[in-house]
């Protein structure tokens, strides 16, 4: 019988951190949606302006997962470094 894989407290640490981290920044988008609606998201009703402001979860939860597997990919072939550059030239770009 193969033996079991180490435990890595600081793994685990720094995955409940992570995972800390994004839950945060969750809730706080959460909060503040309202406020967000009103000026990124013009709509004739304030409830439109909710909804479209809410609506960024799902591209959220749409794009993140995708992101991850076709940088992932790529970091695979080519190394980190080369798949962490236009990961952060993708952050940086502003909407036109």
């Amino acid at each position: 019988m193969p033996a079991a894989p180490p435990f890595h407290a600081r793994w685990v640490a720094a995955t409940v951190i992570g995972n800390a981290l994004e839950f945060y920044d969750f809730v706080t988008y959460a909060f503040i949606a309202a406020y967000i609606g009103r000026a990124f998201f013009p709509a004739s009703t304030p409830l439109g302006s909710l909804l479209l402001s809410l609506a960024m979860f799902g591209v959220v939860l749409v794009t993140r997962p995708l992101g991850g597997i076709l940088i992932g990919a790529y970091a695979d072939r080519a190394g980190r470094k080369p798949a962490m550059l236009p990961t952060i030239a993708l952050m940086t770009l502003r909407p036109l």
